[in-house]
């Protein structure tokens, strides 16, 4: 019996891992406790996702990403409050200067039952110093 109890806690556990989705966007806009995006192309040069609308959890976590050299990816850095996150993009998706098919804020989204529970916006330019 002990044994089935501790395989059902496995089991469980792991279905809970595999059912939260990350996915590359262009955050759009974030009104209201919801977040509209488009999923980033798979391929260079491919097509943008639809246009989606999630809400977010009460607890979700929102940071601004910082680039990790050794692996090549976005990790959270500093937490954001969503006023700043809601500033941010909003000023992204308003930039009349960028060239991109989607006006936004990269992002990587973390969703877990139809909510995102986490945001690491990252890809942002620095500025360049001017003495």
């Amino acid at each position: 019996m002990r044994r089935f109890i501790c395989a059902a806690v496995v089991v469980v556990c792991t279905v809970g891992l595999a059912m939260a989705d990350d996915i590359r966007a262009v955050i759009t806009k974030i009104e209201d406790g919801k977040v509209t995006f488009q999923e980033l192309p798979k391929e260079k040069g491919g097509d943008y996702g639809e246009s989606k609308t999630m809400k977010l959890a009460k607890d979700a976590k929102i940071h601004q990403g910082k680039f990790n050299k050794e692996s090549k990816t976005f990790e959270a850095g500093v937490a954001l409050e969503l006023a700043a996150a809601t500033e941010m993009v909003t000023k992204a998706a308003g930039n009349e200067k960028s060239k991109a098919k989607v006006k936004g804020s990269i992002a990587t989204i973390t969703t877990e039952g139809g909510n995102i529970t986490k945001i690491i916006i990252g890809g942002g330019k620095k500025k360049k110093k001017t003495d």
